[in-house]
Parts: C-alpha cells; structure tokens; sequence
C-alpha cells in the first residue's frame, strides 16, 4: 500500500529546460531530474535511473517495490497537478543520430565529440518553380 507520508515539490534551478521534482517522506529525500519536451503529450521527460538511489541519505539503494511506489505517487500527483511525466530510457546517440538523418537532417560530429544537427535547406516556392521550369526546358532541347 502507497504511503501518504510523503510530499512531491517541483523545485526550478538552472535553465527553463529542467527542473527537479523532489519526493520526501521522514527521513529520506528523492531529487528526480526532468527536462521540459517537446512533445504534444508530455510535460517533461525523466529517467528510471533516477529512482535507484536516494538523494538523502546519498547513494543509499532504493528497494524496486519502493521505486514502483514512488513513481505511482509521482504520476497521480502529477495528475492533480495537470501535469503530464514521461519516464522511460534515454535514447543513445546513435538512435538521436540516425533519427534525424532519416529526416533529411545534416548531423555533423564535432572533435569533442558533440553532435550538431541542421535542419534541410528550406528553399522557397519559387526557387522550386524556376528549378523545375529549368529542368523541364533542358529536356525539351535534347
């Protein structure tokens, strides 16, 4: 059975990105990273390796059951709050780079290792027109 001794506070530190949501109860202390998304469907965005140690006492194991309990409590509070957290895995950055070369992205791998990605060139209705009324002559000509 959940327990109901325990408070959930989203705490802004840093940039606009993220924040902590931070779950109490009598004697221990979760600090739980999240990071605003994009997405249409979620809030923020965290991951489940967040649940495997407290915060305070620090490095101490959190038991699966407690973990379960924890993320239960966080998503009905979240609820009430009308807000919308998704945990799941990060992506590896091969998946992130792969996932935007298939969508016509230039990603680029710089020397220290980061990677940039830029969007395809947007050309405007015209430039297309003229590029195709170009085409379309020269394979009048031959």
């Amino acid at each position: 059975m959940a327990s109901t001794d325990h408070t959930f506070t989203l705490s802004y530190r840093g940039d606009y990105k993220s924040k902590y949501l931070v779950y109490e109860e009598p004697g221990h202390k979760l600090e739980i990273y999240l990071e605003r998304t994009v997405s249409k469907i979620y809030d923020y965005s965290g991951s489940p390796s967040s649940f495997r140690v407290w915060t305070e006492p620090r490095g101490e194991v959190i038991p699966s059951d407690k973990q379960s309990e924890i993320l239960t409590d966080m998503m009905a509070w979240a609820a009430d709050k009308k807000l919308s957290i998704d945990i799941c895995e990060p992506n590896s950055i091969e998946d992130f780079e792969h996932d935007y070369i298939d969508r016509g992205w230039t990603v680029t791998r710089m020397p220290n290792g980061e990677l940039c990605a830029y969007p395809p060139v947007k050309r405007s209705l015209m430039t297309r027109i003229r590029a195709l009324a170009g085409y379309l002559r020269s394979r009048r000509t031959k």
